[in-house]
């Protein structure tokens, strides 16, 4: 798949993520959904993919039906893929620079349900140099005025830089759209997003080559203080001695809700990473006497929650592999994990408890979905401790403890963490780089690297470039690589942009400072000495003012262009009949910058000059 140029749309994709549909409350027409399917794999030609079905509860057995799309990158325009009808499926060349989605119909005695996973892709062809390991996930509660964060995903090879661009889709996931200037790990949910979904794209780059995926969406986004459910303070347990013939009991928890709370329950039969979860049919109580078809296998807990507002689930983590009767060695007590889940520290697990002393105790951690399900080991993290990494962000922590006793050998899974947080991508800029001085060719330019907080000392880089008078096909200025630049004859004419790389212990952060120019000829009867100014709230239906700047000597005349921008203030394009020293924000200025041109005039000679920018408008 073709990319844009950076800082221009690379980014600007949109994610189809196709979220779970639940009968209407009260209705039981078909199996209900309680983990949305999701997709594993690599999104690249002749590599394969996987749909996990997600959990499923429901009337007797259930059985599942797939149905694979092809979209075009804006997730719109899906066609079914005929005769794909199987969990699996093998990205083709007719995939390549499409995106891909998937349905999973589930069907009970009471009728039929279906529900989409995530949206991946797009699809990368075979020479691709930049491979998606993993999908980034989205984490937070998709409620107004909560804050949600994009992981990284995992990448190979390791990238030299990550960009990222929030986006806006339907409650379905589909019909999505770029949110103008939210580039960052992290967006705060705003009324405009209400009744939406939100996913991030996420695009690495690793010397010429680059690509860009999909994260896992949001939910619907709902509005602060409205309930669908209890809230759950205190997760499931189980109370567990992991042994065919004994009995598990689970613990609801600690909830909060409208009223009286009333609780169901299921239990699920996993494989030994936590996926293939399968209903046990008829385990509804809170207890379960675990029997020969449990050996083996991994054991889920969920408590379904319900008050007057709806139901919440929550799930408990898995335990298990479970032990056969008569085993020598048995899990008596699931390990437990210490430490806090956010990158950079150290978490150490147990070994839990055994019916008898091990002689030896080895380790595997791994990185699981959100439930701590769909379990994957982590390369060379076989010790009691382990740090956690930027790769995490968005995954639980499991660990497997594989416990000796003379020819006895068993595992047990540990207690999961929560959510790993997203991992500081660098820096924090809390006042933006600035350029001072006289824009004409021989005069020295004093670039200032602005506020920045960071973990641990930061060291600062600096590139200046040299663009067109709209702030487009800006080229780097071979040598520049100083806070200060003196303009040369090649400058005149053209705007000069100033940019600061700020590098800390968690990454690198880049920051624009405002375009200045165009540069004046050398001994310009006219130069602007000082940028003109931009003030007022960047904000729909507000008025914005420009001050006229200082110049090389008192004009005669002065007149104004507004300019839209992009969130960096380059490629402007004027506002039409918006030449007043006033100018109020339109609907159209959403998602981009705004600054005006102010021309000075003495006698015949003009000299324009570009303002400062605006922040992004909402």
């Amino acid at each position: 798949m073709r990319f844009l140029p950076r800082g221009v749309a690379a980014l600007l994709f949109a994610a189809l993520a196709l979220t779970s549909a639940r009968p209407a409350s009260g209705v039981h027409a078909g199996p209900i959904l309680t983990a949305r399917p999701r997709v594993t794999g690599d999104a690249t030609q002749g590599r394969r993919l996987v749909v996990a079905r997600g959990s499923w509860s429901g009337t007797g057995s259930l059985s599942y039906a797939y149905t694979w799309f092809r979209c075009d990158p804006m997730g719109r325009r899906c066609r079914v893929l005929r005769g794909d009808t199987t969990s699996v499926h093998w990205p083709s060349a007719d995939d390549v620079g499409h995106t891909l989605s998937v349905a999973v119909r589930a069907t009970d005695s009471a009728g039929s349900t279906r529900a989409f996973a995530s949206l991946v892709g797009p699809v990368g062809g075979l020479r691709l140099h930049v491979d998606s390991l993993a999908q980034p996930l989205v984490v937070g509660s998709a409620v107004e005025g909560e804050t949600v964060h994009v992981g990284t995903g995992s990448w190979r090879p390791q990238p030299s830089a990550l960009e990222y661009q929030w986006a806006r889709c339907s409650a379905e996931l589909r019909a999505c759209a770029a949110i103008g200037g939210q580039t960052g790990t992290a967006y705060k949910l705003g009324p405009a997003d209400l009744g939406h979904t939100v996913v991030a794209i996420v695009q690495a780059r690793s010397g010429a080559s680059s690509r860009a995926v999909f994260s896992s969406a949001t939910g619907v986004v709902v509005a602060s203080g409205s309930s669908t459910g209890p809230t759950s303070t205190t997760p499931p347990v189980v109370a567990e001695v992991l042994q065919q013939g004994n009995v598990l009991t689970g613990s609801v928890g600690s909830w909060q809700g409208a009223g009286s709370v009333a609780y169901e329950y299921s239990w699920y039969r996993c494989d030994a990473a936590g996926a293939s979860c399968e209903v046990i049919h008829g385990a509804t109580a809170v207890t379960h006497e675990l029997t020969a078809r449990d050996v083996g296998h991994t054991l889920g807990f969920a408590v379904h929650a319900t008050d007057a507002a709806g139901t919440t689930t929550r799930y408990a983590a898995l335990v298990g592999p479970v032990a056969a009767a008569g085993a020598p060695l048995v899990s008596t007590a699931q390990p437990t994990i210490g430490g806090s889940a956010v990158p950079g520290r150290t978490l150490r697990v147990s070994s839990g408890g055994w019916s008898q002393a091990p002689s030896a105790v080895a380790f595997q951690w791994e990185r699981c979905n959100t439930n701590g399900r769909l379990c994957a080991p982590i390369g060379g993290a076989t010790a009691s401790t382990y740090v956690v990494a930027a790769a995490d962000s968005g995954h639980s922590l499991v660990a497997v403890v594989h416990a000796t006793a003379g020819a006895a050998a068993e595992d047990a899974l540990s207690g999961a963490t929560a959510v790993v947080a997203a991992a500081p991508d660098g820096p924090s800029s809390s006042v933006r780089p600035t350029v001072a001085g006289t824009t004409e060719q021989g005069a020295r330019l004093e670039g200032s690297a602005g506020t920045w907080t960071g973990a641990g000392a930061i060291t600062y880089a600096y590139n200046w470039f040299r663009c067109d008078t709209a702030g487009a096909h800006c080229l780097s200025i071979h040598g520049a690589t100083k806070p200060t630049y003196t303009e040369v004859a090649a400058d005149v004419g053209h705007t000069l942009g100033f940019v600061v790389r700020a590098t800390d212990s968690a990454g690198t952060t880049t920051q624009y400072a405002d375009l200045v120019g165009p540069v004046a000829a050398a001994g310009a009867a006219l130069a602007s000495t000082a940028q003109p100014l931009v003030t007022g709230t960047a904000g729909p239906g507000r008025t914005l003012q420009v001050t006229t700047g200082t110049w090389s000597q008192l004009p005669s005349g002065l007149a104004y262009q507004w300019l839209r921008c992009n969130p960096n203030g380059h490629l402007c394009v004027p506002i039409a009949g918006a030449t007043a020293t006033s100018y109020v924000v339109g609907a159209a200025d959403s998602g981009h910058a705004l600054l005006a041109t102010v021309t000075s005039s003495v006698g015949a000679v003009q000299q324009p000059a570009l303002s400062t920018r605006t922040p992004v408008v909402p």
